[in-house]
């Protein structure tokens, strides 16, 4: 026995009018399966086949799949942590400070001499009083020769031997200068590091007790505070939106699993370029030992 699609009620297979409420019988459904009033745009229902769900009937809910209330969720998610994207560059940037003035070799600008050029200096004058010290000596050794007579040999390597000695103390004294400033500015800027780290330590402390408060205001988050970052939740979004995954945590791993991939690739890439130096260099040396072997001949 067929229903009217609007009261519900059993109705006669050739009645064109319902006697309950007069409503004329255009559709008939199947007996057994009553459709609520279509009094909004309707979408079908893919649990039950062949019955119509009104969006905005009340007490009627649609229900959405995991991909689509993961993409609102992460909507959500995104608008909410948008707010912090400051702190979270700031965040990032101290991570890598301090990263750079872990490195003891890392470079810190301060102002002040390094005492290159005073090293530079007292080496080349050390080596001209090195230079004009053998001078000395030899203008000594042909003095003391009985076999040769120059009248002016004893007074000229007694001069030799004064402007060498004076030449060479002021070389000594200008490489001392530059060790003693080399050694000053390398305390100097080992100071300046370690006050640098320090204080890039204390604002990504107060970084992270900040956007952990923030975080914690969200309620019932999907993902840790490591990946809230609204530039990390966008690529997540993405890779749901493409269809990738179907929840957050499948595609948080497959962000990293794509990481892991590039840094192999960067790699395999890095090996194959050393290798290919290796190779040239080897045939580069070939080439010339053979030809140096011909020459030869």
């Amino acid at each position: 026995m067929p229903y009217c699609s609007k009261c519900g009620s059993e109705v006669d297979a050739e009645s064109v009018f319902c006697r309950q409420c007069g409503a004329p019988i255009d559709k008939i459904t199947p007996a057994g399966v009553y459709t609520p009033p279509i009094s909004s745009p309707a979408v079908i229902n893919n649990n039950q086949p062949g019955i119509y769900t009104p969006i905005t009937s009340p007490g009627v809910y649609q229900q959405k799949d995991l991909r689509t209330e993961c993409l609102d969720e992460l909507d959500r998610m995104i608008k909410y942590f948008g707010k912090k994207q400051r702190q979270y560059d700031e965040h990032d940037h101290c991570c890598e400070q301090i990263e750079y003035y872990s490195n003891p070799r890392s470079r810190v600008y301060i102002t002040g001499s390094t005492g290159k050029p005073f090293k530079i200096i007292g080496i080349i004058a050390m080596v001209i009083g090195g230079i004009m010290g053998e001078f000395a000596s030899c203008t000594a050794s042909i003095a003391r020769n009985p076999t040769y007579n120059y009248n002016n040999s004893y007074s000229s390597a007694a001069a030799a031997a004064v402007f060498w000695v004076i030449v060479f103390l002021i070389g000594g004294a200008l490489l001392a200068t530059g060790i003693v400033k080399s050694v000053k500015y390398g305390n100097r800027m080992r100071a300046e590091r370690e006050r640098l780290l320090r204080e890039n330590k204390k604002k990504l402390s107060d970084l992270e007790k900040e956007l952990s408060d923030y975080y914690n205001k969200y309620g019932k988050c999907l993902t840790g505070l490591a990946y809230t970052n609204p530039l990390i939740l966008k690529e997540i979004r993405k890779v749901v939106y493409t269809g990738r995954a179907d929840s957050i945590k499948e595609a948080i791993n497959l962000l990293l699993q794509d990481t892991h991939k590039s840094e192999m690739e960067y790699q395999a890439t890095l090996t194959a370029q050393h290798a290919a130096n290796a190779a040239h260099s080897a045939r580069t040396a070939a080439i010339f030992t053979a030809a140096d072997f011909f020459l030869k001949k």
